[in-house]
């Protein structure tokens, strides 16, 4: 598109950019070409696919995905390891099991996977020339695959192996730290076991109080009972009867109630009710002996009193064993201050400790876990199984796959076809050359005012004249002829010419270069001698002339031919001073560029037509005006 063209414009663009009438043409003159190479392509067609097709078969395996219960099942995994079926280790493997010379390549296209991700069941295609060869490729290839996940799960254990050792050995080095750690705090410490030496140190402390309040409790009871027995021994005489005769029955149960609280304060203290009771009714008997002095006195043998003998002995024990329990009260108390001290200094360690044993057992902990993962994993990689099972082999196929022979005998002609209209489409696109109107009024974005077999064909001049003289004699203004190549400027002046009768202008004329308009005769062999005119027209144009002669009648339009060159600012000026222009294109000669740079060549974007000249006779059935004729006719100087 040149600078004159605008958006709208392009758009506006009468015509087509190919015209498709001259597309049909082109095949109804070379339509022998069609059938041919139709046959051509269906010999070729047959010949190929009896040489070149060869029967196939197509066995099936199926094998499903069966991942293990520790695994995180997915898609993607299971499309991974698909996949991997086709990978070229697996069918260099494949290739050599099977003791094939194809390329790996032609393995692969021979293999195809048929998967459904919500079964997991997969389905492989082994295609060969024979039923054996093909179930063999099928069967092979699953067992590569699968042997393939068996060493891909050996391997996989094997790192986690090498994983798990290394983490044995870094926490047996963290286990021994830890256990020396403790092994300096105890030597500081000075024990050989902290949670034995806290435990008996707690339960010494108990027992040390526990020991404490014994004697304690011990030495309080002696001393209440050395008082009751010192109240009860001041009550006792020194001396008693050693034998008497008595008839009284209250003395002889006063004397066996005495020898019986006697012997109770000796082992039991003063407020025990056995005591208690034995001198309630001693002293129940004694006052009733007095009130009733009946008994008899006979011969007395005095000798020293037991009973007061006894509390003697009693207080003096008890004075041992008080003064015995309040020695071992001070021994438990200096032990348990002792005790207590250490269990202190103890104590105050125990977070100190409770950290390293609490760092010791969970290295030990964690040592005893990876030596037990270390022997399931070794135990389960040792028999690594794949993840795939086969859930039914390939077998041999009965019969062949469908044949391609016929598919291969109707495409070679169909193509041979396809290939003859492009070749005939092509050769007659070549160049991309502006044959028909309806081309050139589109790439040159202009009005197409007639188109004619001349001069290719002498005899159309009289029709081209007759086409021109429809509208040319009603017109005003200017009308400048430019030829647009070199060779059609001898046609741009016979047409200026045949204008210049056609309005009843008396000088026929052209403008060279820059320079003033001269008048000047056309040739001899380019002018009208031998051109057959219709009676309609020399009529007009005598009535055309007789109206020149009347001195009142003003000329209707002047026609001029440009003769200097086809470019340049001398063009655009004359271009520009002219009502319009009529640039005449010889038909097939001017690519669709050149005609497009046409507007940009006469420097003005209206008031432009084309004439189109020597069109191929075949194309005369096609359209010869194209775009607004009548606005061409009708245009003023730019």
């Amino acid at each position: 598109m040149d600078q004159y063209d605008s958006d709208d414009e392009y758009k506006g663009r009468p015509g087509v950019p190919v015209d498709l009438g001259r597309l049909g043409q082109a095949l109804r003159k070379h339509w022998r070409v069609l059938p041919t190479c139709l046959a051509v392509g269906a010999i070729i067609g047959l010949g190929a696919a009896a040489l070149f097709v060869k029967p196939s078969y197509t066995a099936r395996t199926t094998i499903l995905w069966e991942p293990t219960a520790d695994a995180n099942p997915s898609d993607r995994s299971f499309l991974t390891q698909v996949d991997s079926v086709k990978l070229t280790s697996n069918l260099k493997e494949v290739r050599r099991r099977l003791k094939s010379k194809a390329t790996i390549e032609e393995i692969k296209e021979k293999l195809n996977l048929l998967f459904d991700g919500q079964s997991h069941l997969v389905v492989l295609e082994g295609t060969d020339g024979t039923a054996t060869g093909a179930a063999q490729l099928s069967n092979t290839t699953v067992a590569v695959f699968l042997d393939y996940q068996r060493s891909i799960g050996r391997d996989r254990g094997s790192e986690h192996l090498k994983r798990i050792d290394a983490d044995i050995l870094a926490s047996q080095a963290q286990l021994k730290n830890a256990r020396e750690a403790y092994d300096v705090f105890r030597r500081e410490l000075g024990v050989s076991d902290f949670e034995v030496e806290l435990k008996l140190f707690l339960q010494k402390v108990a027992d040390l109080k526990q020991q404490m309040e014994l004697s304690g409790a011990e030495a309080v009871t002696e001393e209440a009972r050395q008082r009751s027995m010192a109240a009860e021994a001041s009550r006792q005489p020194a001396t008693s009867v050693a034998a008497t005769s008595m008839s009284n029955p209250d003395a002889i149960a006063l004397a066996n109630l005495q020898t019986q609280l006697t012997g109770a304060r000796s082992h039991l203290s003063a407020d025990h009710p056995e005591v208690l009771r034995l001198t309630a009714e001693v002293a129940s008997l004694q006052a009733r002996i007095k009130s009733h002095p009946t008994m008899v006195q006979g011969a007395v043998n005095v000798t020293q009193n037991a009973n007061h003998a006894a509390l003697q002995a009693g207080i003096s024990q008890s004075k041992v064993s008080r003064e015995a329990a309040l020695e071992r009260q001070h021994g438990y108390k200096r032990l348990l201050e002792e005790a207590e001290k250490r269990l202190a200094q103890l104590s105050a360690a125990q977070g100190r400790a409770q950290q390293l044993l609490s760092a010791i057992a969970s290295e030990e902990t964690h040592k005893n876990e990876l030596e037990a993962l270390r022997v399931r994993t070794s135990d389960q990689w040792r028999n690594a199984a794949a993840d795939f099972r086969v859930v039914t082999p390939a077998a041999a196929p009965d019969k062949p796959n469908p044949s391609q022979r016929r598919a291969v005998a109707f495409r070679f002609p169909l193509a041979a076809l396809v290939l003859a209209l492009l070749g005939i489409i092509g050769y007659e696109l070549r160049g991309l050359r502006v044959h028909t109107a309806r081309e050139a009024g589109f790439w040159a974005n202009a009005a197409v005012i007639a188109s004619s077999t001349w001069p290719r064909e002498q005899t159309t001049l009289g029709a081209l004249v007759d086409e021109l003289s429809d509208a040319a004699p009603a017109v005003r203004g200017t009308t400048l002829v430019v030829g647009a190549r070199v060779n059609e400027v001898p046609l741009a002046r016979e047409i200026a010419y045949w204008l210049s009768h056609l309005t009843g202008w008396s000088q026929r004329g052209g403008v060279v270069g820059a320079e003033e308009p001269l008048v000047a005769e056309p040739p001899p062999q380019q002018g009208p001698t031998n051109v057959r005119v219709s009676p309609e027209l020399e009529a007009s144009m005598q009535s055309v002339a007789l109206a020149r002669r009347n001195p009142g009648s003003e000329s209707l339009t002047i026609a001029q031919a440009w003769d200097g060159p086809p470019h340049g600012p001398s063009l655009r000026r004359a271009a520009r001073l002219a009502d319009r222009v009529l640039v005449v294109i010889a038909a097939g000669t001017l690519s669709a560029s050149e005609v497009s740079q046409l507007r940009a060549r006469l420097g003005r974007s209206t008031g432009i037509g084309l004439l189109l000249v020597g069109l191929n006779p075949d194309f005369i059935k096609l359209p010869d005006r194209v775009g607004e004729v009548d606005r061409f006719w009708e245009a003023r100087p730019a």
